[in-house]
């Protein structure tokens, strides 16, 4: 893959305070979103339950982003009813909920800049191009080690990769990012060097 990395460092700060200021995040409130088509493959349910969780573990305040749409959302929105969780289908309102469904987003280095962790809870991937452009925006990602994902990022220097299925392992990765901040930010620097070496166009 060649991804062109310019686009991920322009406009980055108007970028992120115009996505924080759109879904109404606070400034200490860290923002963990999943990016892709919503699709049974992409194991959302996982990432949802991993939200869940996550706000049991940690005083500090987080919100989940699902970015993009297809024919899952509406199973994923049963899911969530079922399990207790507050969401919103944001083009159809825009009040605060711990889980977001923004729909489809055109813009992805808007979204990115927006977003503090990225994650990806695939059940099969081959080369995932939003770690790519996560890295490129200077996030951390948490990742579940499937097909490309270890080519893609270099574990505990760009993000953290947990097993596949391990939800208290991927609950702690994102724990442990949600609650440093200097290596939310080391991670973003390292990544960002690492793909413009090895993917850039």
């Amino acid at each position: 893959l060649g991804i062109e990395s310019e686009q991920f460092s322009k406009n980055t700060q108007a970028y992120r305070d115009a996505f924080r200021n759109e879904y109404k995040l606070e400034k200490d409130e860290i923002a963990i979103g999943i990016v892709g088509r919503v699709v049974k493959i992409k194991n959302l349910e996982f990432f949802i339950d991993a939200i869940q969780m996550l706000k049991h573990k940690t005083d500090i305040k987080i919100r989940g982003f699902i970015i993009g749409d297809g024919p899952e959302k509406r199973s994923l929105k049963h899911y969530a009813i079922k399990h207790g969780i507050d969401y919103v289908e944001y083009s159809y309102g825009g009040r605060r909920a711990d889980l977001v469904f923004t729909s489809w987003c055109q813009n992805i280095p808007y979204a990115m800049a927006g977003l503090d962790i990225i994650t990806l809870t695939s059940y099969n991937e081959g080369t995932p191009v939003s770690l790519l452009e996560a890295q490129l925006a200077g996030k951390p990602v948490v990742s579940v080690d499937v097909g490309g994902v270890r080519e893609m990022i270099q574990d505990e220097k760009g993000g953290l990769i947990t097993q596949q299925n391990d939800l208290f392992g991927f609950v702690r990765a994102l724990k442990k990012l949600v609650e440093g901040e200097s290596q939310r930010k080391e991670m973003g620097v390292h990544g960002d060097r690492f793909v413009k070496e090895n993917f850039s166009v």
